[in-house]
């Protein structure tokens, strides 16, 4: 079996905006962009691959790929990331490429608080607007007198126009 991991503290050093674009790093992974940002992910090629989200399946989003549709993931919520290329007989089937299971941020793991956000904006000749991309991530955990209690919260906000070019 050929299983590759992306853990938390290298996808915070990589200067990527979603999920799909922190896939892109590993070996044997391609993606589809819309409008400059990753979208769609691809493993040896096909997009009929199984994703699942702490080991559990996800249904399909979109009828053109498989899964969960990793533009709307903010890297920050994403502990690790583990990629399975050669599936063995123990695997769920359900995939030709691969799989592809992310670990969440568990709020019961957290030793100190997470505050993870990024905000940037984009300006086009082709648009007259500037578009925001806003995403925030933001963890605690906290010792009570009934046992342990933990919260993550995670949103994002991405406006994108896609401007009619006629040349």
């Amino acid at each position: 079996s050929l299983v590759e991991v992306i853990q938390a503290e290298d996808i915070g050093k990589l200067p990527d905006q979603n999920l799909a674009e922190v896939l892109e790093n590993v070996t044997g992974i391609q993606i589809t962009r819309s409008a400059g940002v990753g979208s769609a992910v691809q493993i040896r090629g096909t997009d009929a691959n199984r994703t699942e989200i702490n080991g559990v399946s996800t249904v399909s989003s979109a009828a053109s790929h498989s899964g969960i549709s990793f533009e709307d993931l903010p890297a920050a919520l994403i502990s690790s990331v583990e990629v399975t290329k050669v599936p063995t007989a123990q695997t769920i089937e359900g995939s030709v490429g691969g799989t592809i299971n992310l670990r969440t941020v568990r709020p019961l793991s957290l030793r100190d608080p997470l505050i993870s956000a990024r905000i940037q904006a984009e300006k086009s000749d082709l648009s007259q607007s500037t578009l925001p991309r806003i995403s925030a991530t933001l963890g605690k955990r906290w010792d009570t007198g009934i046992g342990e209690v933990g919260v993550v919260l995670s949103g994002s906000y991405a406006r994108q126009d896609v401007a009619s070019f006629n040349p």
